[in-house]
């Protein structure tokens, strides 16, 4: 039952994140929309893959065909979920598809710079860590 709040904690603070970046970018491109507006959009395209995964779970489980099935239902699934978030966006901030695309590039450009700075920090303390030499000697 923790893990499962802590699930549910972690996607909702996710969302804020995500709908935050969302509107962020959005307002300096069009100057139209809300946050709350944002965080529907976020949590439905979040929502979307969810159902679709539970029913790629049942078409997994068919002898023979269950991971061509799959591999087929997660490619539609991508692109189903991709064309519904450009399409919202669009349709709530009032602009036109390409806009939508070139802001949700840039959402995920910077979430993968973030990440990776992220990892770099990350590394750079794990070698600050107490004992890091003696266990990097006992790997040996």
């Amino acid at each position: 039952v923790q893990l499962f709040l802590l699930l549910l904690v972690g996607i909702y603070v996710a969302n804020l994140i995500r709908a935050f970046m969302l509107h962020l970018v959005m307002k300096i491109f069009t100057d139209k929309g809300a946050y709350s507006d944002a965080f529907k959009i976020v949590t439905t395209v979040t929502f979307i893959p969810a159902v679709y995964a539970l029913i790629l779970i049942i078409l997994g489980a068919i002898p023979e065909v269950g991971l061509g099935l799959v591999a087929i239902g997660v490619v539609l699934t991508v692109l189903i979920s991709i064309s519904i978030l450009l399409r919202a966006i669009a349709t709530v901030y009032k602009t036109d598809i390409v806009t939508a695309a070139i802001a949700m590039f840039i959402i995920m450009v910077s979430m993968m710079v973030c990440l990776r700075f992220g990892h770099i920090s990350a590394k750079g303390s794990f070698k600050m860590m107490p004992g890091y030499k003696t266990m990097m000697q006992q790997a040996k």
